[in-house]
């Protein structure tokens, strides 16, 4: 353990650096308050040394205004930016856990390999944190094309709850960004670029959509994809050159076969357009392998994994965070916690209670009382004139996924919750309740596994509180969270699943008015695609009956395209009429047959008609005909016999 005194460092504590890179520090530490309120936080320094560097300043500002814009569950969140001492720094969320290369790292040395539905877990988080960083418009809905660009195991974040996190946004490039970068320059870890991105081109958010298949290359494969030193590495990058994953790893799925391909096409114009659409071929995957991923098995793992190192991380941080002293009070004159930061955190009770380190119930609502102290502190600091020695600092505010994370032990309720909940929750069960139904809504879990998912927990904080706010929110998210994937079966003429979607969606919220207007839709978009399907299938069964295609071949037939409009639709009258002229086209066959007194190919002739068309009377007819003219061939055969 670090024996270093805390530094107080603004309104932070920092009390051991963790990480050093080329331009920045990470240290872990923390924010204190009154009353035991506390929350863990990492802090980022630029170097000291490069504190006056033009271009180091203007990256490492790029990557704070960048991710201070990306507010998703799986990016890692950005608390403040600003400049102390001559130096800038970013505070952020401490995520507790380890980054992607450790654990597969650690996963080969010890015999541990991800299983695939974890590393589809892994694979999608990562999809839909880029999705979202790539679709990010500013405040005009201008695009502001994000683009990563460093997208490697080191820059994805497993926690040990089970989250998958995309940090690093220190090369990230969009549209808006103050520094530019010049076309030629290659920029961030080679064994990951995109053949584009390793030719020093201009990329777009298709050179991300690589790299993710790398990234899922590796985890399904447990081997790097490009081999070698790095100038070998980087022409293989160039070419997109490498040993097909399904000739690695025997019976990979071909479902998997098929995300890859698209994924790790060499041309940007042959992969997916979006990291929307990669993340619907992995849940397709997903669903077709019967697979049901989440947090909550990908925290066993991690837990499993690192079970020693957990054991000594949790030590050392509480060792850490124990030796900061609570801060001074807050006086009007000389503030020293950050009001701005507290209006984005509603703690409840039980959240205060674990800030205390365990205290009695009886020191809730004076907590309470306190925070709200805090609350108007922090409206008479804002009005007050602040000093030319005070640093900028631009804040923003902090999500209900990253405010309930981490290690203070504090859990905090969405914006949306802390408006429509007019007295805080107390029951501790109901408070347990509904953070398991969040995390759980976070994770796609809407309504399985069975007893272990979004809607069972909001079910049973009704059942206490039918008058819940938070759990009836929490019901229309899932019919929200269901919208979404009705909508996004639509878009792919999936009619029948995006049905079932709506269905289950509207079994959780009945009144869900997206989801009924949904319905409408498509149902309306499912009977133009019958209508034209039914068009194209009477074409065919036409031509078919044009070329004597009647009944042969068995699926080209044009019985075959008839019968296929009748399941479309039963009464369909035009199906009804080719059918009968099949029939009467074996008719004449018949009649042709019987002239010649071939009497056994009449009848086979008869016999299939009448397959087609059993109430066929003209067949009928021609039936009896035969049979009577077959009979008196048999009587006067006999008949010769005795002459």
């Amino acid at each position: 353990m670090n024996a270093t005194p805390p530094l107080k460092y603004g309104k932070y504590w920092l009390t051991d650096r963790i990480a050093v890179g080329g331009m920045a520090e990470l240290y872990r530490g923390k924010i204190s308050g009154e009353e035991g309120f506390e929350k863990a936080v990492a802090v980022k320094k630029i170097l000291p040394h490069l504190s006056d560097e033009k271009d180091a300043v203007s990256y490492f500002i790029d990557e704070a205004r960048l991710a201070a814009l990306l507010q998703h569950p799986n990016i890692v969140q950005i608390y403040d930016f600003g400049r102390l001492e001559d130096s800038y720094f970013i505070a952020m969320e401490y995520l507790f856990g380890k980054d992607l290369k450790t654990v597969l790292h650690s996963a080969t040395q010890r015999g541990l390999p991800l299983s695939l539905e974890n590393v589809l877990h892994i694979a999608a988080g990562v999809c839909a944190g880029l999705d979202y960083a790539h679709k990010m418009k500013d405040l005009q809905g201008r695009l502001l094309n994000i683009i990563h660009r460093d997208v490697s195991p080191q820059n994805i974040f497993l926690t040990y709850d089970g989250q998958v996190k995309i940090i690093d946004f220190g090369i990230a490039k969009a549209a808006s960004r103050i520094t530019n970068t010049r076309s030629g320059v290659i920029k961030g870890k080679v064994a990951y670029m995109s053949p584009e991105q390793a030719e020093g081109h201009e990329v777009d958010h298709r050179a991300d959509i690589f790299s993710v298949g790398i990234l899922l290359y590796e985890m399904v494969t447990g081997r790097f994809m490009y081999e070698g030193d790095a100038m070998d590495i980087l022409s293989q990058a160039r070419e997109a050159r490498f040993t097909r994953a399904e000739r690695v790893v025997r019976d990979l799925p071909e479902c998997l076969v098929v995300v890859l391909d698209m994924a790790l096409a060499k041309h940007p114009e042959d992969r997916y357009d979006s990291c929307g659409e990669m993340l619907s071929d992995l849940e397709d995957c997903i669903y077709h392998l019967n697979f049901r991923p989440n947090g909550q098995k990908l925290s066993q793992f991690m837990k499993g994994l690192f079970d020693n190192e957990l054991k000594t991380e949790e030590a050392s941080m509480a060792w850490a965070l124990r030796r900061v002293e609570p801060m001074p009070s807050v006086s009007p004159s000389e503030p020293q916690t950050d009001p701005g930061y507290q209006e984005t955190m509603i703690l409840t009770p039980e959240a205060m209670a674990a800030a205390e380190g365990g205290k009695k119930r009886r020191w809730i609502w004076p907590v309470l009382l306190v925070v709200l102290a805090v609350l108007a502190a922090g409206v008479f600091y804002f009005s007050q004139p602040r000093s030319k020695d005070e640093p900028v600092v631009v804040r923003v505010p902090i999500p209900s996924e990253a405010s309930g994370e981490g290690t203070a032990g504090t859990a905090a309720l969405t914006e949306g919750q802390a408006a429509s909940s007019s007295t805080p929750v107390s029951d501790p069960q109901v408070i347990q309740w509904l953070h398991d139904a969040r995390e759980n809504l976070e994770s796609w879990n809407l309504t399985a596994p069975e007893g272990n998912n979004a809607h069972f927990f909001y079910l049973e904080v009704l059942k206490r509180d039918p008058d819940n706010r938070d759990a009836r929110q929490g019901m229309h998210d899932i019919a929200e969270r269901y919208a979404q994937l009705a909508e996004r079966e639509l878009k792919r003429s999936r009619h029948q699943k995006a049905l079932d979607f709506v269905a289950t969606g509207l079994s959780v919220d009945a009144d869900n008015r997206r989801l009924w207007s949904l319905k409408a839709k498509i149902n309306r978009q499912a009977e133009a695609q019958r209508q034209r399907k039914i068009q194209r299938l009477l074409v065919e069964a036409n031509d078919c009956l044009n070329a004597y295609k009647l009944t042969k071949p068995k699926e080209d037939s044009a019985l075959h395209y008839y019968r296929e409009v009748e399941k479309l639709d039963p009464g369909n009258k035009e199906a009804r009429r080719g059918r009968e002229k099949i029939a009467d086209r074996y008719a004449v066959l018949a009649e042709k047959e019987m002239n010649g007194f071939d009497y056994d190919s009449a009848r086979r002739y008869i016999t299939t008609g009448l397959d087609v068309d059993p109430d066929n009377k003209r067949l009928l007819v021609l039936k009896t005909e035969v049979n009577k003219r077959f009979d008196q061939r048999v009587m006067r055969s006999i008949k010769n016999l005795f002459d």
